[in-house]
């Protein structure tokens, strides 16, 4: 407690009267004038000089604070998804208001988009964005730059003047009316959709100058061609949060690989290791995997179907079942084939299940929904095959945490709570992460079990041949003759077993060789074999030369599973 705040309290004689005094003084009206100071700091914050990822930083501090001090109350599901929809939006603008002028483009792009991003998707963008302005710009860069700025503004045109009243517009160019001269087809070209334009002089024309001239002169407005932006869009694909894949897998048609030679490659930024990543095989029937701990659901089978793998042996099928991949992409059904060496994923099965088609180029391929044409999923080229790009739909950056690492930092923070209770303390988490997709390691392996061996009722041919032993002790507690241990001796083929009790540890040596000498005066056999675990009472000098002179075989259970000797 600080000093002034310690003074106003510490005449007061029972911790009741100081909790009451300081409830009346810090909550209340003082929480909501704490509400109002961060929400205009929240409104009228700005990048200035520092960088996107502390902008950023700042601004989810202050987006934390707010609900601190004015936390929402939601009475059902409904208003939590209201509240959700409405207000993280309304921080996503204030962030991308408050950026520097240099990223002027990369906001007209995330707000020309249908569907709005979430809060961490857009400052991946914008910090991708700073990424790539911190490098030198090619020439062919800055070209594509201003094309979908030019892009974006011929879009939004129409939104912008469709209330205007064409009969008073007039074109200086063609002197003709219902246009002016920057929308002038002449000009610029006449569009694929224009019958007229086609006959016309002066079209083709007008069509080449409007792909070879990037520059224009005040007031003009050129037509961009669809290439060029898809040049630059496919480069921002993969940070986009593109909406959940809709189940087709009913749909039973194909279609083959084929190249999309119209479409430039783009780079993937995945940080995934290739040793778990799906590699994209043109060859396989079904979808294959070794990994077990992959899937979302899971049919085991009987282990009788096999597959032919690479090299045409046969291998077991133990189980089946779907695995999600991505975000988007999640395939079904997956085979298990054990002690598997890569995921496969199979082309025809994906495109069957998925009703999409999938493209190829020498760098790269991606795989497009027929009905709707988003993408699914992308692949990249290592060492000569096609990997599946994981993390293809969220940029990695070393300062900011995935959706499931955020989770998963307050579910350890926490003392590993479960997903459940953390669901209902905190359900903005996992509002980007499914429960269905956390998994931790450190709460699987603390509740595993250790499977016990199962008796196969061992016995052998006859007396004798195998003795089984082990030792007991130490008791808390010495017998009148102060011994504190005992060792078995059991026979394997009757049972028969014999006990010596022991003063120390290390006398089964001496006992034991008592116990050859029993069996060979009254039985007329010897002891072909001795069973044992590790304990230095049977693996010393003394004990082996002793078997070694009679010619005993000493068999020992695995290092640190003394429960296989489950006879003695």
């Amino acid at each position: 407690m600080e000093p002034p705040i310690r003074e106003q309290v510490e005449t007061m004689t029972t911790i009741f009267e100081v909790w009451k005094a300081l409830e009346k003084q810090f909550s209340g009206k003082s929480n909501k004038m704490q509400a109002t100071r961060i929400m205009h700091e929240l409104t009228n914050l700005k990048q200035g000089s520092k960088s996107v990822t502390e902008y950023a930083g700042e601004m989810k501090r202050l987006y934390r604070e707010l609900h601190y001090y004015h936390p929402f109350e939601p009475v059902d599901k409904n208003d939590m998804a209201v509240h959700h929809t409405w207000f993280e939006p309304f921080v996503g603008k204030l962030f991308l208001d408050g950026l520097n002028q240099e990223f002027d483009l990369r906001r007209q792009l995330i707000f020309s988009k249908t569907e709005w991003l979430s809060l961490d998707d857009i400052i991946s963008s914008v910090i991708e964005k700073e990424t790539r302005l911190a490098q030198p710009k090619e020439h062919g860069q800055e070209k594509s730059d201003a094309r979908a700025a030019l892009f974006i503004q011929a879009r939004r045109a129409p939104k912008s003047f469709g209330k205007i009243d064409k009969s008073k517009l007039f074109c200086n160019h063609c002197k003709r009316p219902r246009h002016t001269k920057d929308a002038c087809f002449e000009l610029h070209g006449y569009p694929t959709w224009w019958e007229k334009g086609k006959s016309q002089p002066g079209g083709g024309q007008g069509a080449h100058k409007r792909q070879a001239n990037l520059t224009t002169s005040k007031g003009e407005l050129p037509v961009i061609d669809v290439r060029a932006l898809e040049d630059f869009t496919s480069k921002l694909r993969l940070s986009e949060d593109l909406s959940s894949s809709q189940d087709s897998s009913k749909v039973e048609s194909s279609f083959h690989a084929t190249s999309h030679k119209g479409m430039t490659p783009h780079q993937a930024h995945n940080f995934t290791t290739q040793s778990k990543s799906w590699i994209i095989d043109t060859g396989a029937t079904n979808h294959m995997t070794g990994a077990s701990n992959i899937f979302t659901s899971y049919t085991p089978c009987s282990g009788k179907d096999k597959v032919r793998v690479a090299d045409g042996s046969m291998a077991p099928i133990t189980g089946r079942g779907s695995v999600r991949c991505t975000k988007t992409l999640s395939l079904s059904p997956v085979l298990h084939v054990p002690n598997f060496p890569v995921n496969l994923l199979s082309v025809s099965s994906i495109t069957k299940s998925l009703n999409c088609r999938g493209w190829f180029d020498p760098t790269c391929c991606a795989f497009q929904e027929l009905g709707t044409g988003r993408l699914l999923g992308t692949g990249t080229v290592h060492d000569g095959l096609y990997y599946l790009d994981e993390g293809s739909d969220e940029v990695a950056f070393a300062l900011c945490l995935s959706p499931s690492q955020e989770l998963l930092l307050y579910h350890r923070r926490l003392g590993h709570l479960s997903f459940a209770a953390l669901f209902r303390i905190y359900p903005s988490l996992f509002k980007l992460c499914p429960r269905e997709i956390l998994v931790c390691d450190a709460c699987e392996l603390a509740k595993h079990t250790r499977v016990s061996y199962p008796s196969i009722g061992l016995r052998s041919g006859k007396p004798f041949e195998m003795i089984h032993s082990d030792v007991w002790g130490p008791c808390e507690v010495r017998s009148i003759s102060g011994h504190r241990w005992f060792v078995t001796f059991i026979d394997c083929f009757s049972r028969y077993t014999w006990l010596y009790l022991l003063k120390h540890k290390s006398d089964v040596c001496s006992v034991f060789k008592d116990l050859c000498a029993l069996i060979k005066n009254q039985h007329g056999a010897t002891i072909k074999i001795l069973r044992s675990d590790n304990g230095t009472e049977y693996i010393n000098q003394e004990f082996g030369q002793f078997l070694a002179s009679n010619g005993i075989e000493h068999q020992t259970t695995c290092v640190n599973t003394p429960e296989q000797n489950g006879v003695a």
